[in-house]
């Protein structure tokens, strides 16, 4: 069996193009059902090409015309583009036009598709980006969304860290942006309806005391009065995770050995415990060695060993 997948674009006059996708293929013997995901990837990448380049013809159509008085633009050469979205990276021509002279008095030229991507990434990426980034390791997201998009170097972890710091940016620069007003602050400091929700670090979380949550999942780390803004240092980590476990009402001997590796060790000796694989609990610290997962875990590894194991087997661990 053999399938074509075809992209039908009409345009506003009513004519269309057809433009091959994929093709397909079955055999009788074959045991695959369905899209494979790299068959997936593939589809995805040739529609997002053929629109988006269909979507550049029309913009730069539009462009090449004055506004005022209609006439055509003279050219002033052409380059190329690189835009970046969840679905590849596309290279697109970009020509420039003179602005009309009825417009303006002098040589300035513009490029019609530059102004209509506003920017060389989609805000599907940049969202994704960010989202991910929130909750994973760069070069742990990089290597989810690569397994399931076809992104095709369209990011990479440096790119990646430099346009979710953008995006950082933009949304503090939102927030002190917003009407000055005088909320009603909680005993932490902080507005009683505070749109901060979580705060990622390092892979742990400081979760806002009237977020949602899922029953069962109650957020253990209340909100603390730290300013978002600049990095944080190490230190400042460790104060930070003191002051939640204060909130949460620990005992004052624990809280004086809280650090900012406190959720690193923590999150190592739960996934040993849980009996996953040591080369998985590396991958998931980022560590390159055995040395610090074995460290971390050395009480959790000895209460699995052979001994500890034969000893309750015969009812010797008591």
């Amino acid at each position: 069996m053999k399938m074509k997948v075809q992209l039908i674009i009409e345009d506003k006059s009513g004519s269309t193009a057809t433009t091959e996708t994929a093709t397909l293929e079955r055999g009788e013997s074959d045991e695959l059902i369905g899209l494979s995901l790299e068959e997936a990837k593939a589809i995805t990448a040739s529609v997002q090409r053929t629109l988006l380049e269909a979507q550049a013809r029309e913009a730069i159509d539009r462009g090449s015309t004055c506004t005022q008085c209609k006439a055509r633009l003279r050219g002033n050469g052409a380059h190329r583009v690189i835009y970046r979205t969840a679905f590849g990276r596309l290279t697109l021509a970009s020509p420039r036009f003179y602005l009309c002279r009825c417009q303006m008095r002098g040589r300035q030229s513009v490029s019609p598709l530059a102004i209509w991507l506003h920017g060389h990434m989609s805000p599907e990426l940049q969202y994704l980006e960010a989202q991910f980034a929130a909750q994973l390791s760069y070069g742990m997201s990089a290597r989810i969304l690569g397994s399931v998009l076809p992104l095709q170097q369209a990011t990479s972890i440096t790119t990646w860290k430099r346009h979710v710091a953008r995006v950082g940016g933009r949304l503090d620069e939102e927030a002190h942006q917003r009407p000055a007003s005088h909320p009603v602050l909680n005993e932490f400091g902080l507005p009683t309806r505070n749109p901060l929700r979580a705060v990622g670090i390092d892979g742990g979380y400081v979760i806002a005391s009237d977020a949602p949550s899922r029953p069962g999942r109650e957020p253990k780390l209340r909100t603390i009065p730290e300013r978002i803004g600049a990095r944080l240092s190490p230190a400042a980590v460790g104060n930070i995770f003191k002051s939640v476990a204060k909130c949460i009402k620990m005992a004052s001997e624990d809280i004086r050995v809280v650090s900012g590796h406190s959720i690193r060790v923590g999150a190592t000796q739960d996934l040993l415990a849980l009996n996953i694989d040591l080369a998985s609990v590396m991958q998931a610290g980022r560590w390159k060695t055995n040395r610090m997962p074995m460290r971390y875990g050395e009480h959790v590894l000895a209460a699995r060993s052979g001994m500890a194991r034969a000893a309750k087997e015969q009812g010797r661990d008591g």
